[in-house]
């Protein structure tokens, strides 16, 4: 019996959890959170089938950016540079916003709090997915962890 999850559906399950997280991905596709970590493990995997969807996405994209797109290192290392400028302009907002609360009120600090938590959380999925798309292991190795 084959299974009811297409590499198509997987993929977009893997993707939608770097974003998300997986406890959203799992009720949205249906799977366990269990499911998602095997998937993403097999989206690792060069050999493997999901790999080829994630590759043929790359593919895909590459050939609609045209040849001015560059290598895939380059193109990873320009999508890094975009994160960090975007997670510092989010940064300076919220620190502004900060600044213009009332302290003494504790809504106020729990919403700076979760615009933090969010913002740590979109720069992390972002850095997971130009990971898939063929990013630089540079990050891991400098942090120690490649």
């Amino acid at each position: 019996m084959g299974s009811r999850f297409t590499n198509a559906d997987r993929a977009e399950a893997v993707l939608h959890a770097s974003v998300y997280g997986d406890e959203s991905a799992s009720a949205k596709y249906g799977c366990t959170t269990r499911t998602l970590r095997n998937w993403r493990d097999d989206a690792r995997d060069p050999d493997s089938e999901l790999s080829a969807v994630f590759r043929r996405f790359q593919a895909a994209i590459k050939e609609a950016q045209g040849d001015e797109a560059g290598s895939t290192d380059d193109r990873a290392e320009t999508f890094a540079s975009y994160i960090e400028r975007q997670v510092r302009k989010a940064s300076d907002i919220i620190v502004r916003k900060a600044e213009e609360i009332n302290a003494a009120n504790p809504e106020s600090i729990r919403a700076v709090n979760d615009h933090v938590a969010t913002l740590l959380g979109h720069a992390a999925a972002l850095q997971y997915i130009a990971s898939l798309f063929g990013g630089s292991d540079r990050d891991a190795e400098a942090e120690g962890t490649g």
